[in-house]
């Protein structure tokens, strides 16, 4: 604490200069946040939706899928064969 008058006086100073540089900021930070937090709800709606109208369609067995798709190339590779056979004798 200052112990002249005119330390006081300059000190009185910086604390109202302290002061209105907090106001400032909380005026920046409240318009920051709320635009900030109007962003990010509608973001999650955006996901929500997506999630609650397409969500089932990431809930696969990789390896069920990878199987059933190794068994169809098996099935067409092995059906060239006879194929081709049948080909060669017409």
């Amino acid at each position: 604490m200052p112990t002249n008058l005119e330390e006081l006086n300059e000190y009185e100073q910086q604390i109202e200069q302290y002061k209105q540089e907090i106001d400032t900021w909380q005026v920046d930070y409240s318009q920051w946040k709320e635009e900030r937090e109007s962003a990010i709800g509608e973001g999650e709606g955006v996901i929500s939706q997506f999630h609650k109208n397409y969500g089932s369609a990431f809930g696969v067995n990789v390896g069920k899928t990878w199987a059933i798709l190794g068994g169809l190339a098996m099935i067409f590779c092995l059906s060239i064969i006879p194929i081709q056979k049948r080909k060669n004798i017409v």
